[in-house]
């Protein structure tokens, strides 16, 4: 009686391989890129006048999360961003509010 043929493993070749690994690469620095941008668009607010409220360990609401890429990477959660009106314009507002998808950022008088 003839033994059944062995069930194979799914292949790939090495050229496959190092597509999907450039394609992490590429997808990880572009994340890590966009967190650092974050990062240093934080600290400019701080040292610039703007209150930027972010929650020392408690989570917004799941539909402010932020990707889970960026959290993997150590992105703050920024809640509200408050800017003064003498030093901030308003496609300085439109700016952040690419950074900083999650948070409200509002005009302040002081």
């Amino acid at each position: 009686m003839p033994t059944p043929p062995r069930r194979r493993w799914f292949q790939f070749s090495l050229a496959t391989l190092l597509l999907l690994i450039t394609v992490f690469a590429v997808w990880l620095g572009w994340n890590l890129s966009f967190v650092r941008r974050r990062e240093a668009a934080f600290e400019f607010l701080m040292d610039n006048g703007a209150t930027v409220v972010s929650p020392p360990g408690k989570f917004p609401p799941p539909w402010k999360q932020l990707p889970i890429g960026w959290r993997i990477l150590r992105a703050r959660t920024v809640i509200m961003i408050f800017l003064p009106k003498t030093q901030y314009s308003e496609e300085d507002r439109e700016e952040l509010s690419v950074l900083f998808p999650e948070a409200n950022i509002k005009f302040s008088d002081h």
